[in-house]
């Protein structure tokens, strides 16, 4: 009661401060149509506010209604793969392997100079012996996992963008030692030991193939673009190949190619993303409109409720943007390349028009990796045409004139070329042959420098 009364001079003081304040603002016209316009302002934004959260909230209801109907649980934890007992696990043996692998960056340079075939492996036999002589265990390890049947890479995706994933560089340089020494036994002139020592790569590559999240896709990618280089090489250099050795490289290249992968994967990010979108949502995480889209934690900055107030509509709208943008990206991924509309192109003029962070930033990086994918299901596509002529001149001869003679005995169906619709580009080429695809063009620039593309097979007998 002290307190109050102690008070009580000072509460006097500013009524009386207001009062005085109150009455020179009704006095002049000028300043109470000003207050009264920012208070209607004000209400008004208030309002709005309230109609438009309300709207878009029941129009990104529906949006995550249609998607979940269509690819089932919206949260990341629905993109766990099956559990593998670790005795059948080949993940887990790979894991290790790239975890053991030990290389100077001196040493790192060769193997990858070697595995791009920069350079031959004979120039360079005595340092890369010495190499696999060190890495020894993690060859025997790659072998090892090779023969399992299992893989799942037991990445905890329920975390969504946060999600830890292998050491993925660890992986290339994996893949790296093991096409080095396929292409050194090659040029030693064992081309069955060769095919042995890529086994493991391919069998990677596949293990890969399993998880939806789009970095792994991309190292996958980059696996395959090294493996089909060094089959290419094995195509070139060995005329004399029997039947099991083409039937282990038929199943290096397999059915299933890069691009159908990249489906999954643009599913399993939608899911983090839209996780990390209702987080910022429900006020429990700070919205960071970059991390949505790049999980950059550099743009974390502190918000406060009214700031979390205000971005909410936002927040919606971007939201929905966001899955409809996936879902027309997931869709035209089902798709041969030649058959898609404007959503991949490299063209900034022809870039499809969307809302958000989500266009402006992701779009053109998604495309670069799928364009790199199919450039890689275009290599595939001719590393199994070329295997079939193989198999075909060993039955008969002689290479065919077209490639309508392989069909269906040695493929399925005529090879199309993901790139132009139509069948590969076949023609014999003196006493061999050269099989191309039209992502040879130079228009398809994937960004990298000296990028071998393996997508102009051409071999010569």
């Amino acid at each position: 009661m002290s307190t109050l009364t102690e008070r009580m001079p000072t509460l006097t003081r500013f009524y009386q401060r207001g009062s005085e304040l109150y009455k020179r603002i009704v006095s002049n016209r000028a300043v109470t149509i000003a207050v009264r316009i920012f208070l209607w302002l004000v209400v008004l934004i208030f309002a709005a506010r309230t109609v438009g959260t309300f709207v878009l909230e029941r129009r990104l209801g529906s949006t995550i209604d249609e998607v979940s109907r269509k690819y089932g649980s919206m949260m990341p934890d629905s993109l766990a793969l099956p559990a593998v007992p670790a005795s059948d696990n080949q993940a887990i043996l790979f894991r290790a392997a790239s975890e053991a692998l030990t290389q100077t960056n001196t040493e790192g340079d060769l193997l990858a100079s070697v595995a791009f075939r920069r350079v031959r492996a004979s120039e360079h036999a005595e340092e890369l012996h010495r190499i696999f002589d060190k890495n020894k265990t993690v060859i025997d390890l790659a072998q090892q996992a090779a023969a399992r049947k299992g893989s799942s890479w037991e990445i905890d995706y329920k975390d969504g963008t946060d999600a830890k994933v292998p050491d993925l560089i660890q992986i290339i340089h994996l893949e790296r030692l093991l096409a080095a020494r396929a292409l050194l036994a090659l040029d030693e002139g064992s081309f069955r030991e060769a095919i042995g020592a890529l086994e493991p790569g391919a069998v990677m590559a596949s293990s890969l193939s399993r998880e939806p999240m789009l970095i792994v896709q991309l190292i996958r990618i980059a696996v395959d673009h090294i493996n089909n280089g060094v089959i290419l090489e094995i195509l070139r250099r060995s005329p004399d190949l029997e039947e099991q050795d083409l039937s282990s490289l038929r199943r290096m290249l397999t059915d299933a190619g890069p691009v159908s992968t990249m489906q999954g994967a643009f599913l399993g990010e939608m899911k983090m993303g839209y996780k990390r979108f209702t987080e910022a949502l429900d006020g429990r995480m700070t919205p960071r409109m970059l991390s949505l889209v790049a999980g950059d934690d550099s743009m974390d900055v502190q918000a406060g409720p009214i700031d979390l107030w205000l971005y909410r509509p936002y927040g919606l709208w971007e939201t929905r943007g966001f899955l409809d943008a996936y879902v027309g990206l997931i869709d035209e991924l089902g798709k041969p390349r030649f058959e898609r509309t404007r959503a991949f192109t490299l063209d900034p003029k022809q870039m499809p028009r969307g809302r958000g962070l989500f266009y402006s930033l992701a779009i053109p990086n998604l495309a670069l990796g799928v364009l790199r994918a199919d450039l890689t299901d275009a290599s595939r596509i001719c590393g199994r045409t070329a295997v079939a002529l193989e198999s075909y001149a060993r039955a008969r001869g002689n290479y065919p004139q077209t490639l309508e003679a392989l069909v269906p005995t040695y493929l399925d169906r005529l090879p199309i070329d993901p790139f132009s619709g139509h069948p590969i580009e076949y023609r014999r080429e003196g006493n061999g042959y050269v099989l191309r695809s039209q992502g040879d063009d130079p228009k398809f620039d994937v960004g990298l420098r000296d990028y071998d593309k393996v997508v102009d097979w051409r071999i010569t007998r």
